[in-house]
């Protein structure tokens, strides 16, 4: 199922979800030099925390990716689609 969305207010919405449920999720976005790219992470992974200052801003997020097997930054206002549960959230900007 696939979603079209305006308002990127439901970002937050499916943050906060995630934060919680821990459940695997896709987000394609494009990166600060202008590359596209995709990754299949999710969040509160702890496991391989190494400790030391965070350098992401507060309203980044940081999900761990499954493929690259390490923590990434993504910014919410670059963020294209994410799938979630089954469903294609896109964000028209």
């Amino acid at each position: 199922m696939k979603v079209e969305l305006k308002n990127r207010d439901m970002l937050y919405v499916l943050s906060s979800l995630g934060r919680k449920s821990g459940k695997i999720f896709s987000v394609k976005f494009t990166k600060v030099n202008g590359e596209e790219r995709q990754i299949v992470g999710r969040f509160g992974v702890t496991k391989h925390l190494k400790g030391g200052v965070r350098t992401a801003l507060p309203q980044d997020w940081v999900v761990y990716s499954i493929q690259d097997k390490g923590y990434r930054t993504v910014k919410p206002d670059a963020i294209k689609s994410i799938k979630y549960s089954g469903v294609e959230y896109v964000f028209n900007q």
